[in-house]
């Protein structure tokens, strides 16, 4: 299957022909959620990933779109749709803001996923397969932990760094709970990998220059002291 990944940007971020992308190269880093779900693709799969702070984004001709709608990016998912609109297959959205609609998405926002898409990747995989999308797929709350696997990339973005996470879900204070992604997919649930998983993925990653994603190490004193120490 040919899957087109687009990361959307708002207008103060998005790529303008002929001037170079905004921002420190660092932070133009690919998105966490594609690199996931680029683990879970089978032999022959093919992803293909556009990210419009450095890149305009064409129309899709791939077998499957998947489009990630971040805070305030709504009206360029909608933009983009529009701009689609006479394509075979609309793109299926996912991703916070998408999430934090839930059963509240405007009639737009269909096909969408609700929660972790990697969750839903086998049904939605399969639907497109038989080309029987449905309006909404809603992914379980409980935590799991997929390692990412870098994506080819636009040269200007930065991928020399691999990311990692030793706890799933949301350890973020109750003022900024609500924005966070974790939360968003997994309410209060939490999953605390095991140590030696950890230091076997570790041991695989190529360059070691990784970059740990947890909310907040303060929250299992004990348990990042021991995995700090190994």
């Amino acid at each position: 299957m040919n899957v087109l990944a687009v990361a959307l940007a708002d207008e103060s971020q998005r790529f303008i022909r002929g001037y170079p992308p905004k921002g420190a190269r660092m932070f133009l880093q690919p998105n966490i959620e594609f690199m996931r779900l680029a683990a879970l693709l089978r032999p022959g799969d093919h992803l293909r990933y556009l990210d419009e702070r450095v890149e305009i984004v064409d129309a899709p001709d791939h077998g499957l779109c998947l489009v990630h709608v971040g805070w305030g990016q709504d009206d360029r998912a909608r933009e983009l749709l529009h701009n689609w609109s006479g394509d075979r297959r609309p793109p299926v959205f996912f991703g916070p803001q998408v999430t934090a609609w839930r059963e509240r998405a405007p009639a737009w926002c269909r096909p969408r996923v609700i929660g972790d898409i990697t969750d839903a990747w086998s049904a939605l995989r399969a639907d497109a397969e038989s080309d029987s999308i449905q309006a909404v797929y809603r992914a379980s709350d409980r935590p799991s932990y997929i390692a990412p696997v870098q994506l080819k990339v636009n040269p200007e973005m930065y991928s020399e760094h691999q990311t990692i996470q030793f706890v799933r879900g949301c350890y973020c204070p109750d003022p900024v709970r609500s924005l966070c992604p974790e939360h968003l997919y997994y309410d209060s649930n939490k999953l605390a990998r095991n140590p030696e998983e950890v230091v076997g993925e570790v041991l695989t990653l190529p360059h070691k220059r990784i970059r740990l994603m947890d909310d907040d190490v303060a929250a299992l004193p004990d348990y990042y002291l021991e995995m700090f120490n190994r």
